[in-house]
């Protein structure tokens, strides 16, 4: 019997005609067929992932936190997925690491460039002393890094999965203090597999204390990064004396006047966006 797991793609519902059961290994796959002039044509074999952990939906122009649902520690997004006459699939396909921590990635095996993305965790901003009437210092935001990796070139094919780490915001600076409490450094987002260099993004530093305080409390954002005509964002800057770093990579806030405590630093991201051409 074959599978029936449906997918719906530009208006056209596609059944995965594998054999087996809806809880089937390996990916769903079915025939595209829609009407061009009353007639049926039969388009593109569309594969997509059976996966329940993943969301998979068409890429938007920017791709950031608010584009998605997240579902457990990875979010898949499918761009177009079709095989020529000769039966070799077709894939561009972007998996979002976005929980502080280790994880693995696995290569698909229609991938020959890999797109991969990281951002550091932002530092955390620090406690000014008990009896300053200016803020804290906030932390800074964590560093993007960027490399194409070809399959065969820079990763051996042999390769088939890579570590990920998503490094984690650094914690804000409390407690009273008459000198002031300094926030710590965020940690670094990394990309390793046998064979290739190391890719990582730096955590941001934590923020600092000194006789007076400053009224730039403000924690800063990484920004957006374009890499290979897509725009990942970054956290915005957090403008709120004490405020946590905005998700990714933001910088947290030096706290308030007083002694009061600064804001933990965002967590860093991870994307890996892998294609055939």
């Amino acid at each position: 019997m074959s599978c029936g797991v449906t997918r719906v793609l530009s208006g056209v519902t596609i059944t995965c005609d594998n054999t087996g059961t809806s809880s089937h290994t390996g990916r769903h796959s079915g025939i595209q067929t829609f009407m061009l002039f009353g007639r049926s044509v039969t388009g593109s074999r569309v594969f997509w992932e059976p996966s329940t952990a993943r969301v998979v939906m068409q890429k938007p122009a920017t791709l950031g936190e608010s584009d998605f649902v997240f579902n457990g520690v990875t979010t898949q997004i499918w761009t177009g997925v079709s095989s020529g006459g000769g039966g070799s699939a077709s894939i561009d396909e972007t998996t979002i690491f976005n929980q502080a921590g280790s994880n693995t990635y696995t290569v698909p095996t229609e991938a020959n460039f890999l797109d991969v993305i990281v951002v550091g965790g932002g530092g955390g901003g620090a406690a000014p002393g008990s009896f300053y009437t200016l803020q804290g210092y906030p932390g800074t935001p964590g560093t993007w890094a960027t490399v194409t990796l070809t399959i065969g070139t820079n990763i051996p094919r042999s390769s088939t999965s890579m570590t990920v780490v998503v490094g984690s915001g650094g914690a804000k600076g409390s407690g009273a203090s008459p000198t002031g409490v300094v926030g710590t450094t965020g940690l670094a987002s990394t990309v390793s597999a046998t064979g290739m260099t190391t890719l990582s993004g730096s955590g941001g530093a934590g923020g600092i204390i000194n006789g007076t305080g400053t009224s730039a409390f403000q924690g800063l954002g990484p920004g957006n990064q374009v890499f290979n005509s897509v725009t990942y964002a970054g956290g915005a800057t957090q403008s709120t004396q004490g405020g946590a770093g905005n998700v990714v990579g933001g910088a947290g806030a030096g706290g308030a006047s007083f002694g009061g405590a600064g804001g933990d630093g965002a967590r860093g991201q991870v994307w890996i966006r892998a294609r055939t051409v």
